[in-house]
């Protein structure tokens, strides 16, 4: 009877001890979880798009001219080259090019703008050729900071010799065109004046 009385003992004090391990484990978890949230700088990929580490953050918010343009270069090079090319080309017949494009050497910025924040489709001319397809909308993705990035170092980069954009530009469009949701065409975007 005694011995039958130690053998029930026993896996009592094995579940006990099975219970203190794993609140100790769960403890720990908690600590390790909230020591790397709190080091680990808080980046998150989705939400500095198309940024993927603090260093590129870092150069897309500089604080000299220099690094303005560079970050505009390196934003160029990230969301719009796979269609306009790393040269500015485009492609023939069906995006166009940016070098001495009459959109991105015009005086005022104001209709280029509009296409980085809401697209472009139907047919377009651009220095003498015709193109009909369609640019997508960045106003949801990129800021106004990135888009005057974007925008001051196409319209001073391969020859082309353009004024600078800046985000408060930017933001003046985006305001003024905040209710819009359908994407520019050539038609519509002649008849608004360079400056506005």
């Amino acid at each position: 009877m005694k011995e039958l009385k130690t053998q029930q003992i026993q896996p009592a004090k094995d579940i006990i001890w099975l219970i203190c391990l794993l609140f100790i484990a769960v403890l720990l978890a908690v600590f390790v979880r909230s020591h790397i949230i709190k080091t680990a700088g808080g980046f998150e990929r989705d939400l500095y798009f198309p940024f993927s580490n603090t260093n590129q953050l870092v150069i897309a918010n500089p604080a000299t001219p220099n690094l303005f343009r560079e970050n505009g270069r390196y934003l160029y090079t990230t969301v719009c080259a796979p269609c306009h090319q790393t040269d500015g080309s485009g492609i023939a017949g069906q995006y166009p090019p940016l070098v001495g494009s009459e959109w991105v050497q015009a005086n005022g910025s104001g209709r280029l703008i509009r296409v980085l924040l809401n697209g472009m489709q139907g047919e377009v001319e651009v220095a003498g050729a015709k193109y009909n397809n369609t640019m997508l909308p960045w106003k949801d993705l990129l800021s106004d900071s990135q888009i005057a990035a974007i925008l001051t170092f196409i319209r001073s980069e391969w020859g082309n010799k353009s004024g600078d954009v800046s985000a408060e530009n930017v933001k003046t469009i985006r305001d003024k065109e905040s209710t819009r949701t359908e994407p520019w065409t050539a038609e519509e975007l002649l008849q608004i004046q360079e400056f506005e």
